[in-house]
């Protein structure tokens, strides 16, 4: 039998037999980490990947719903404008059929009560004129009166 620690060229001896075992322990050890550490980078990597095509979509959809409300305003901005464009055209087509395409001249009235008070103001002037004038007409008749009867009392004198 065979020392084990003899060399005679086919073993080894222990010495490098337990060195070799230990480097190959350490090595299986170092192995296994490495696996574990890159099984551990992998998931990571597929949760990352995941949490990247979560943020992608939600940015997507963050990205269509700005889209759609840019689309909304710019549909309500025409819509108003197309509104406000119809309004005054009817306001013109009015204008040019009631005759009022020129501006009003010192129409310093721009409320409804100054506009009533205004209106107010004229009416009564309008009736002082209709009584100074039913006056007038009375004067004149009485004064139509008086002559017609200095007339008569004329004539009856001459004859």
């Amino acid at each position: 039998m065979l020392d084990v620690n003899e060399h005679n060229g086919s073993y080894p001896p222990a010495a490098q037999l337990a060195a070799r075992d230990n480097f190959v322990a350490a090595t299986a050890v170092k192995l296994e980490q490495l696996q574990a550490i890159v099984a551990r980078v992998e998931r990571e990597v597929d949760e990352t990947r995941a949490l990247y095509s979560e943020l992608s979509e939600k940015a997507e959809q963050n990205h269509r719903f700005y889209a759609f409300q840019q689309n909304e305003k710019r549909m309500k901005e025409l819509r108003l404008d197309e509104l406000l464009r119809s309004c005054k055209e009817i306001k013109q087509r009015l204008d040019r059929i009631e005759g009022t395409d020129r501006p009003v001249v010192n129409f310093s009235e721009t409320t409804f009560e100054s506009v009533n008070k205004r209106i107010t103001e004229l009416a009564e002037k309008q009736n002082r004129i209709e009584r100074a004038a039913h006056a007038v007409r009375m004067n004149a008749l009485l004064l139509l009166g008086g002559i017609l009867a200095a007339l008569v009392a004329i004539f009856f004198r001459l004859v």
